[in-house]
């Protein structure tokens, strides 16, 4: 049960991460005062800088029993905030904002602390986990390679995420495939330059790229998935502003987005063999780099269920998506790597959406994700 004074803590430990946000790989200040707040209540070990800054607090129970953990993020946004008008604790730093909820995240996976110390598990173990780098879909991955995260042989992982326009509160969850997967792709090409009179003696990368935005949104068009997957183009270039010089080089960047791995794993092909297939013909240099992968967020049935009976027995609106979330999530590794499950709770039906510049995490989610988080804990090692 959370207590008043501890809630009242949390709430000024999570408007103080949301005054000093770090982004992906930066995280460090954020890490030392997760830990140092962690160490306060005396768990059995903490293991730091796991897969970068990450953090692994660790309760032990007395006897054999599963090992659960409980995923936050650290990393913050490199968006600036807008100023709240009644909101004393704006971002101080320049273009670095949480403004997806991280830090509501954090402090609800801090929340288990209290009870944990004053009502230690009898059984197993319980990991409050907190990984570096979600944004950029890196700090999993690199957590999962760690041979101290190895170690602890985790037998379920859960995580949450806040969304805006649903009803507060409200738990969102679903079989499978919860949240997509995504990649983004640059595509660089290299041709040869030449004189703006003589664009003849060069080999000018425009016209494949030219023919590849076209491929693309004829792909989109075309594409035969299993289910939803679409490639969108976020930025591309042509040389540079000299009116003197038929170019040489030229990128394209995009983003793969499918709710299915096997769909994405197609459509990356599918781009592949395109891209190959220009350079040949227009006798250009290529190299295609892959950047923010996020696998398919899969959640498994058993851990699903036990999220809905958490809620139900706090009596938690709950709602079972119809689809999955179109965006990506970096849990998507977790789930990979070992079993568990991912749900979304309601941030307010007038919330602003993530990543917008005025968005700020509800503090009034803070003992609904205690009561769903300690409740699994409970129903795991009975």
């Amino acid at each position: 049960m959370l207590t008043d004074s501890f809630l009242n803590k949390l709430t000024l430990f999570r408007q103080e991460l949301h005054r000093f946000p770090e982004v992906s790989n930066q995280e460090e200040r954020t890490a030392n005062r997760v830990v140092e707040l962690a160490k306060s209540f005396h768990p059995d070990e903490i293991i730091e800088n796991v897969g970068g800054y990450g953090v692994l607090v660790i309760f032990k129970g007395k006897d054999n029993g599963k090992t659960i953990a409980f995923r936050a993020e650290l990393d913050a946004l490199p968006i600036h905030e807008e100023q709240h008008s009644n909101v004393e604790y704006t971002s101080k730093k320049k273009g670095v904002a949480h403004l997806c909820g991280h830090d509501g995240h954090m402090t609800m996976v801090l929340s288990l602390l209290e009870e944990l110390s004053t009502h230690p598990i009898q059984k197993g173990k319980v990991v409050l986990l907190f990984q570096p780098a979600e944004e950029t879909g890196e700090g999993a991955a690199r957590m999962i390679e760690d041979l101290r995260f190895k170690g602890l042989s985790i037998d379920a992982i859960y995580g949450l995420h806040n969304i805006p326009g649903i009803e507060l509160g409200k738990v969102l969850i679903r079989n499978e495939h919860f949240a997509a997967a995504s990649k983004g792709l640059v595509i660089h090409f290299k041709g040869k330059t030449a004189h703006a009179a003589e664009p003849e003696n060069g080999v000018n990368p425009a016209f494949a790229i030219a023919e590849l935005v076209g491929y693309i949104h004829r792909l989109n068009e075309n594409f035969e998935s299993k289910d939803f997957a679409i490639t969108t183009i976020v930025h591309l270039k042509v040389g540079k502003v000299t009116f003197g010089i038929s170019p040489a080089d030229g990128v394209l960047m995009l983003t793969l987005r499918s709710f299915l791995n096997e769909d994405m794993d197609a459509l990356t092909a599918n781009i592949q063999t395109k891209v190959t297939q220009l350079a040949q013909s227009e006798q250009l240099e290529f190299i295609i780099e892959e950047t923010e992968v996020f696998p398919a967020t899969i959640n498994h049935e058993i851990h699903s269920r036990l999220i809905r009976s958490a809620a139900e027995k706090h009596q938690i609106s709950t709602e079972e998506l119809v689809e999955p979330f179109r965006w990506s999530e970096d849990f998507g590794h977790f789930l990979n790597d070992t079993k568990g499950a991912m749900f979304g709770l309601g941030s307010g039906k007038n919330q602003p959406a993530l990543h917008h510049s005025n968005f700020d995490f509800p503090d009034e989610l803070i003992p609904i994700g205690n009561r769903i988080y300690s409740t699994i804990i409970q129903l795991t090692n009975r």
